[in-house]
């Protein structure tokens, strides 16, 4: 008696075809949108217009969020950690910013 033929079916095409996880599991809920806190807090601080960030890096923490990259920061400019904080779910700012200040060349004159 003859075998039938089976089709082999790869795992990445088998992954692709999965069912998601039912909404009632909470799984989905998490990963609707894995970066929304990290995403808020940038849009804070880029909306700043006297902050220039260079680089801005932006990692969750356990209640909060650590900030790393270089920001040229006017004289007047608000305070990162206080702008960061405004984000609802922020409580706590690791800052590891490198801050410049902008250079005044002197009037000759």
């Amino acid at each position: 008696m003859k075998r039938p033929q089976t089709r082999k079916v790869s795992r990445r095409r088998r992954a692709a075809t999965a069912q998601p996880a039912p909404s009632q599991t909470g799984y989905t809920d998490v990963l609707d949108r894995p970066h929304e806190l990290e995403l808020k807090v940038r849009h804070e601080l880029l909306s700043e217009s006297r902050l220039h960030f260079c680089s801005l890096v932006i990692h969750r923490i356990d209640e909060g969020v650590c900030l790393e990259g270089i920001v040229q920061a006017e004289e007047d400019a608000p305070d990162v950690c206080g702008l960061a904080q405004r984000v609802e779910g922020v409580e706590r700012v690791v800052n590891r910013l490198v801050v410049h200040r902008p250079h005044r060349v002197p009037v000759k004159g």
